[in-house]
């Protein structure tokens, strides 16, 4: 599963959280003069924004990086990430990506065989894939490897949109059975709205006081 920055940071996010409730491991990074210079603080201690998580019994594997990854790199970083996932006996790739849809719901696309409307994903018949995803598509589709992308609506664009989050998360347990708790992600849902409230609410005290006292 890849799970890349973007709309939301949902992608990421979600599979960052799932990592760290199922208790998966680090088990490598990526690192080279194509990826951006940044590290991240997780848990206290700084780690490469490119990691990759497995399972103790490495069925799942996970694919996160919390940096925007350039575009011209993209190609070379899907090629030489397939080439490296062929030789972990590779079945199929599962992207999710948050994406600006005005309309509710989670869609999605297959080249396999998956019944996406059992797992509550709307199917789509026009879209697009860009990045490292559509360099591992493109490298997927010539080995043979099913794909699935996942979108999921990104209410919030530049600021983590915790209930994207939830919904990938959603998905995730119904699609592979993970069992992830999210009651921790909704308590931060709720609290950055309470705080999103607030801030909007003393900004339209704000804006009233000035025009009481420009008169």
């Amino acid at each position: 599963m890849t799970g890349f920055a973007g709309a939301g940071f949902i992608g990421n996010t979600a599979l960052m959280h799932a990592a760290r409730t199922k208790g998966y491991k680090q088990v490598a990074h990526l690192h080279g003069k194509m990826m951006p210079p940044t590290m991240i603080l997780v848990e206290g201690k700084p780690k490469h924004s490119f990691r990759i998580y497995t399972d103790a019994s490495d069925e799942y594997m996970f694919l996160i990086s919390e940096s925007m990854l350039q575009a011209e790199s993209a190609w070379t970083i899907g090629q030489e990430l397939m080439a490296w996932l062929k030789k972990t006996g590779l079945k199929e790739i599962v992207a999710f990506e948050g994406f600006p849809f005005a309309q509710k719901g989670i869609f999605g696309f297959t080249t396999g065989e998956k019944n996406l409307q059992g797992y509550g994903i709307q199917p789509i018949t026009e879209g697009a894939v860009s990045g490292v995803n559509a360099s591992l598509l493109y490298e997927a589709m010539k080995e043979g490897v099913d794909w699935t992308s996942v979108f999921v609506p990104a209410r919030l664009l530049s600021t983590i949109d915790y209930q994207g989050i939830m919904d990938a998360v959603q998905v995730l347990n119904t699609m592979f059975r993970l069992d992830i708790d999210t009651e921790q992600l909704s308590r931060m849902s709720e609290a950055f709205t309470r705080a999103t409230a607030a801030r909007q609410q003393q900004q339209k005290r704000g804006s009233l006081l000035d025009r009481v006292l420009s008169r």
